[in-house]
């Protein structure tokens, strides 16, 4: 009885431990996307980079799909707010 109510009184405590959790387990599940076998980066120092369609090929040879779609995210998200503050002058 005692213990319910204290797990009912400090829910944040229990939504805090749970939610560190399923960072640290995605945090390692990120980093064992990171490191990838020796042999693709042994294939990836092969590659001659002559135009941007080589450079995202090496790129995404030894880059984790996450890192690229987060960089791509980032890139795009700048595009449209710089677009949209230029398009609309503050008033201050």
């Amino acid at each position: 009885m005692m213990l319910n109510l204290y797990v009912q009184q400090h829910q944040w405590i229990v939504v805090a431990l749970l939610s560190g959790a399923a960072l640290v387990l995605l945090f390692w599940l990120n980093c064992t996307a990171l490191w990838r076998p020796r042999q693709q980066e042994a294939q990836a120092e092969k590659l001659r980079i002559t135009g941007p369609v080589s450079f995202v090929r090496w790129l995404t040879s030894f880059m984790p799909w996450t890192i690229v779609l987060l960089i791509i995210a980032c890139s795009a998200f700048t595009l449209l707010y710089l677009c949209s503050a230029g398009r609309h002058a503050p008033t201050w």
